[in-house]
């Protein structure tokens, strides 16, 4: 039986839409890759001091999180495409604004770090602004039931993309210095914008329903969190994740270098075939969540990263270090595809950017920390030792997980009146009726 002329019609539209999406992304994701390796460069250059280097990024992460809380409330009342496309243009011209100082008026390293302290802030706020409406618009560009579909696919091209753009960076730094770098990574926001103009989505049902002035209004994503059973024990574990995550690549880095002797080259191999972890999940992801249910999926990503640790510390091999780092990514990256889909479908439109806003931030104040005190454990003992404690306690948290919703089996329904007007399952998934925990 063929589809109804007006839902074949809204499929088609679906389809056109997210491929538009999908290429700004990656696109983008190759520019930040850039931005990644050039804006330390510039900075090591300009001041010759590697605290610079650690100063600039931890004024991005802390612009980051005082933004946080009032991102979701913004991007809950404006038109969400139109808020990716005003922060994509921010940072776009941010970025080019380096380059063209840098060619015309030459700055010395006062002028300089000032310039570059004023656009690390500003882009750091646009660009966790742009980072929640793009959690938020989804839904509406490729409907409920295609959610998952559609993360392992934007995780899999942003995984590529960060894989292959360290390189290209490096070389272009080489060739033509860090300033054309930044220049390229101002470009990729201007193809995201122009992929975003052209984009239409079927309009958010939220901007024409009441969605509250008041100051609780802000916080109104955190009380939706916490009253869904399954979401509480979701959010409370993954920042327990995340706390046990975070700093890890670093870890690695030091543990390839300076423990087992790995010279440069093969730490950025081992880097780099992370991302192959990193795909093998976004593929994975969906089957695993089909058959075992979205918490046990979820729980055995956690599980398989914190055996990847516990091994990493257990082993001096290089090889077999090698291997346990792809792992490690596999897990990391299948918990987070599944964690941002089932929030996605059991959120209400009207609250998705704050509930997006609420996550995002608490995440990345764990991190913070997370990094820190795994530093200071590698410090003080060695990056082994750290490697297997915290490889240690992703037991106790998969265990106190199978005894909360998200190893109970049961099947939750999407809250009622969630699904965007005239929204139909989109590329090739058939429609969802319920989120199997």
């Amino acid at each position: 039986m063929s589809d109804p002329p007006d839902t074949a019609i809204a499929g088609a539209r679906v389809r056109y839409r997210f491929p538009l999406l999908l290429t700004g992304q990656t696109v983008s994701a190759f520019g930040d890759a850039f931005a990644v390796v050039a804006m330390p460069l510039l900075v090591l250059r300009l001041t010759g001091s590697a605290a610079q280097m650690g100063l600039v990024i931890g004024t991005s992460l802390v612009a980051q999180l005082i933004a946080g809380p009032f991102t979701g409330t913004l991007v809950d009342r404006l038109d969400r495409r139109r808020v990716m496309i005003a922060c994509d243009w921010v940072q776009g011209i941010l970025g080019a604004a380096l380059p063209v100082a840098w060619w015309v008026l030459h700055p010395g390293p006062g002028t300089g770090l000032v310039l570059i302290y004023l656009v690390v802030v500003l882009s750091s706020v646009a660009g966790t602004c742009y980072r929640v409406a793009y959690r938020a618009v989804l839904p509406e560009l490729v409907g409920r039931a295609a959610l998952m579909t559609a993360n392992a696919r934007l995780a899999t091209a942003t995984e590529i993309a960060y894989g292959l753009g360290p390189a290209a960076a490096g070389i272009v730094v080489a060739a033509a210095g860090e300033t054309v770098a930044i220049g390229i990574n101002a470009l990729s926001f201007a193809v995201s914008a122009v992929a975003l103009h052209l984009l239409r989505t079927p309009g958010p049902a939220g901007p024409a329903e009441a969605r509250g002035t008041g100051p609780r209004d802000r916080w109104a994503g955190l009380r939706f969190l916490w009253r869904h059973p399954l979401l509480r024990a979701l959010s409370v574990t993954e920042l327990c994740n995340s706390l046990l995550a975070a700093g890890v690549t670093t870890l690695f880095i030091y543990y390839l270098r300076h423990e087992l002797g790995g010279t440069s080259v093969e730490v950025g191999v081992v880097l780099s075939l992370t991302s192959i972890g990193a795909v093998a999940a976004a593929f994975g992801a969906g089957p695993a969540r089909r058959r075992f249910g979205f918490g046990r999926a979820w729980l055995g990503g956690v599980a398989l990263s914190g055996l990847a640790l516990l091994g990493a510390g257990c082993t001096g091999d290089l090889r077999l270090v090698a291997v346990l780092a792809v792992l490690f990514a596999a897990g990391n990256v299948g918990t987070i595809i599944l964690s941002t889909s089932v929030r996605q479908e059991l959120t209400p439109d009207r609250l998705l950017g704050r509930v997006t806003a609420a996550v995002t931030t608490a995440v990345l104040a764990v991190e913070a920390l997370g990094s820190v005190t795994a530093s200071s454990l590698a410090d003080r003992n060695s990056a082994a030792v750290t490697f297997v404690v915290l490889g240690a306690a992703h037991v106790p948290l998969v265990i106190a997980g199978l005894w909360t919703p998200l190893g109970a089996g049961r099947e939750h329904q999407p809250v009622p009146g969630s699904e965007p007007p005239g929204t139909v399952p989109a590329l090739g998934e058939p429609p969802a009726t319920a989120v199997r925990s």
